[in-house]
């Protein structure tokens, strides 16, 4: 019987696919966490023939679990009913062809998703050792051991798993993975890691690409270690495999923890504009963190991109007067002030109104500065209203309203904290006014 030795099964199990392959040598390679044991090396089994009948049964049950056509859809319901008829007279059926039969029952199940009744059928096979291949009881182990994980049972799982090594020499590289998600799962950490890390290298001495999800368990574990130094170079790489904008925010958490501020920031940016930046909290922390390192041009181009673009973020006073404020460190005041009106607009906070008599002032519009910042001395809840007398005075001298410009500054001088600055410009205007008025005086009388 062949065709008992080539049998593949694939079937999704919650978005994993195992592939079950039935041969009848099975490799791999030991370390010292999970060690193979192979106590079954040397045993040589007898087995009861398969009965052409059942033979031909069992190959029908095939074309629905495998078949032939890959782009054919697989119908386990259909083997299931074909096995049920063989199992309604399994008094007729030798310890072999039971094997087979729950076998096959346990994978029609798998391809079901029906975990509990995979294992049970599983488990019918396996005890009919020794009237099972040595090779095919240990693949039947291995199956059931990753059918115990996914159906969230991982003491029977790493039970099952370590029962499996008493039958092989070697383990490969997703065995190591699979006792490693195993501890994982029962709060093994140091297990685990020391597994992943075993899969890892392996793989690696393979010259194959470890799989993702390997990479994100020792991620994971280093973290929960605080070890954020191994942290940091497994997410190295994961970004150059799998270059996602997830792991680029990872990235920046780490280098954040490890106070590498600007390779934080750069990691960052390129989860940015990898799309990885969805909410609010996260495009203006962004934008925060390009102003606190000097780069208001970039926080002014994430910002406006979240208010007017995506429209991610709110366009209330504090988000548009961070825009503002972002735009007129970058040296855009024209547009700098359009968004300070915006955020000022019917607003009664007196700080956002004086940033707008400032933004006024910028923009040579001094009037307008001198309003807006008299309405903000008016406030009750002005902090420094030594700045608001500043920005009074300065733009009544730029129209040459000394008298109103002297009598702000001197308000300004009573605060201790301007009184230094406020006199030297009281000076510097009576000097000015003196020099306007002499102008004035010499000018001849119009005939």
């Amino acid at each position: 019987m062949n065709w008992i030795a080539t049998l593949v099964i694939t079937t999704r199990v919650l978005k994993q696919t195992f592939v079950v392959i039935i041969l009848l040598v099975v490799t791999g390679q030991a370390f010292a966490q999970v060690a193979s044991q192979n106590i079954h090396r040397d045993e040589r089994r007898v087995l009861p023939h398969v009965s052409a009948a059942f033979g031909n049964k069992i190959e029908e049950v095939l074309i629905f679990i495998q078949p032939a056509n890959p782009d054919s859809a697989l119908n386990p319901g259909k083997a299931i009913s074909l096995l049920s008829q063989l199992e309604a007279n399994k008094n007729q059926l030798n310890a072999y062809e039971l094997v087979l039969l729950y076998q096959y029952f346990g994978y029609a199940y798998l391809a079901q998703e029906n975990y509990s009744r995979a294992a049970d059928y599983f488990n019918r096979a396996l005890a009919q050792s020794p009237n099972i291949p040595v090779a095919m009881e240990a693949q039947i182990l291995l199956v059931l051991g990753q059918v115990y994980l996914v159906d969230e049972k991982p003491r029977q799982a790493l039970n099952t798993m370590l029962r499996w090594t008493e039958y092989v020499d070697e383990m490969h590289p997703d065995q190591w993975a699979l006792f490693a998600k195993i501890y994982y799962k029962l709060g093994d950490n140091d297990d685990a890691l020391v597994n992943i890390n075993e899969a890892i290298d392996a793989q690696l001495d393979n010259k194959k690409t470890p799989t993702e999800s390997w990479y994100l368990l020792q991620h994971s574990l280093y973290v929960e270690r605080e070890d954020y130094k191994n942290a940091l170079a497994s997410l190295k790489k994961l970004v150059g495999y799998y270059p996602k904008a997830r792991y680029w925010k990872s990235l920046s958490h780490i280098y954040g923890e490890l106070k590498r501020d600007q390779e934080s920031l750069a990691a960052l940016e390129i989860c940015y504009q990898l799309g990885g930046l969805t909410t609010e909290k996260e495009l203006l922390n962004l934008s925060y963190l390009l102003m606190e390192e000097n780069a208001p041009y970039k926080a002014a181009k994430v910002l406006k991109k979240g208010l007017y673009v995506d429209r991610i973020i709110a366009p209330d006073p504090n988000n548009l007067m961070l825009l503002a404020e972002s735009l007129r460190l970058a040296k855009n005041s024209k547009e700098s002030l359009v968004e300070y009106e915006k955020a000022a607009k019917n607003s009664r906070d007196p700080e956002l109104i004086l940033r707008l008599a400032s933004a006024y002032y910028d923009n040579g519009k001094f009037k307008e500065a001198a309003r807006a910042a008299r309405n903000a001395l008016k406030a009750p809840r002005l902090k420094r209203a030594d700045h608001a007398n500043f920005v009074v005075g300065q733009a009544e001298l730029a129209q040459n309203n000394f008298d109103e410009a002297l009598k702000f500054f001197e308000a300004a001088s009573k605060d201790p904290r301007s009184e230094t600055s406020a006199k030297e410009w009281i000076t510097y205007v009576e000097r000015e006014k003196l020099k306007t008025s002499s102008a004035t005086a010499t000018l001849p009388v119009r005939q």
